[in-house]
């Protein structure tokens, strides 16, 4: 059976090795889920009502199995949350990741 995005997202590095090209695209991990994956990362780090305001990556060099993703929490305001994550296989630092999390605010619309 193929492994699915959600099982991806739930447990990159206990993807099995037949299933592990199912993710691939040009010569490693889709960029998609390559981002895919910081951005859950750093959502554990940030407050439970903030959403994803904003995500942007840069991607050094393919990134190929195994991947260590790292996250950190760089400020967290009152309503603001910014975060930084990185993706790295063997041959180093892949995929560099920066996120906004703003907190909901309730639309009183007319």
């Amino acid at each position: 059976m193929t492994a699915s995005i959600a099982d991806f997202l739930d447990a990159s590095d206990g993807i099995g090795t037949a299933d592990q090209n199912t993710f691939n695209g040009f010569s490693g991990l889709h960029g998609g889920l390559a981002v895919a994956s910081l951005v859950r990362q750093m959502r554990m780090l940030v407050p439970a009502d903030r959403e994803l305001v904003s995500v942007t990556a840069r991607f050094i060099r393919p990134l190929v199995w195994p991947i260590a993703v790292d996250a950190d929490l760089i400020r967290d305001g009152a309503t603001l949350s910014l975060a930084c994550a990185t993706a790295s296989s063997g041959a180093g630092t892949s995929v560099e990741a920066d996120a906004i999390f703003g907190a909901r605010s309730a639309q009183n619309i007319p």
